[in-house]
């Protein structure tokens, strides 16, 4: 059994971690700006005081015996590119500070692992057009420094399009699968920027979450993993063109300027004994299945 924290535990991907976490028999500590009925004993606190309030105990070495914990999963963000090109201050703000917090924490306790969640976007997206990406990346570079400089035991996990059950609602920053869902729920046509073309690598929430505890129990340390598919085998039309056949059902809006082309993760970055078990497409018809008589009406 190991102590954990979680960050951002309420959100999609951290309250379906904490799940499996305390299923698995774990101490979970969990914190969060919401505590909805779902996670119970969450924190409600933001990440970045969450931090400065342990970090105001008299001496590093009570913070490490009265709150010390064996691993920090790093979640709290505030997500969504689009988010981050209408609010940018808030976005690296919050982004960068409370990722800073997490790592002194690790600096004052040498045994204590941190596991931050990065994004895909670092990679295959232009930051200089998107301050989402840019404090992702900022928090990769932050954990580099860290680890170089003061041996902290911190990683960074790259994920990559996650969606499934759950999925969170941001309007209209919300992930792609989560708005063709909620489009063909209301009888709305699917919204495709620009041409479609856009290839993308995409991963279920429970591949999500099995990948995030492989990270957790790989013995090797890696200032990198990436937690995606190893294929970009999808288009944006084309999942379009998964949920409904009808073109009429879908229309293109122009394209926006922090889209790109392409995202394919790195198999060679997987973790230890994880592969992913779950496809976009059967998910996309499991979905429509589930959902017919809705559909129907």
């Amino acid at each position: 059994m190991k102590k954990i924290l979680v960050t951002g535990a309420c959100g999609f991907i951290g309250s379906a971690l904490v799940t499996q976490l305390r299923r698995a028999g774990h101490a979970v500590t969990a914190c969060d700006l919401r505590n909805p009925q779902s996670i119970p004993d969450v924190i409600e606190k933001d990440a970045v005081d969450y931090f400065q309030q342990l970090m105001t105990v008299s001496s590093y070495q009570e913070l490490a015996q009265d709150n010390h914990v064996d691993v920090i999963f790093h979640l709290a963000a505030t997500p969504r590119m689009g988010l981050g090109a209408e609010y940018p201050q808030q976005v690296i703000k919050n982004n960068t500070l409370s990722l800073l917090g997490a790592l002194e924490y690790c600096r004052a306790n040498p045994t204590t692992r941190l596991i931050f969640t990065s994004s895909s976007s670092v990679v295959w997206a232009d930051s200089a057009r998107s301050p989402y990406t840019l404090s992702k990346l900022m928090g990769e570079q932050l954990v580099s420094t860290y680890r170089a400089t003061y041996g902290v035991q911190a990683s960074s996990v790259r994920l990559y399009n996650v969606y499934g059950p759950g999925e969170a609602d941001y309007g209209q920053w919300t992930t792609v699968v989560r708005q063709f869902k909620d489009c063909m729920l209301r009888a709305q046509p699917l919204v495709v920027y620009g041409d479609g073309h856009a290839r993308r690598d995409f991963t279920h929430i429970d591949d999500a979450v099995s990948g995030l505890v492989a990270v957790m129990n790989d013995p090797r340390d890696k200032n990198i993993f990436e937690l995606g598919s190893g294929t970009a085998n999808i288009s944006i039309l084309e999942l379009a063109r998964t949920f409904t056949p009808d073109p009429r059902k879908i229309v293109h809006a122009p394209a926006r300027p922090w889209d790109f082309r392409v995202s394919v993760a790195d198999v060679g970055a997987w973790p230890q004994s994880w592969v992913p078990q779950h496809r976009l497409r059967t998910h996309v018809e499991e979905w429509l299945e589930r959902h017919s008589a809705e559909l129907a009406v």
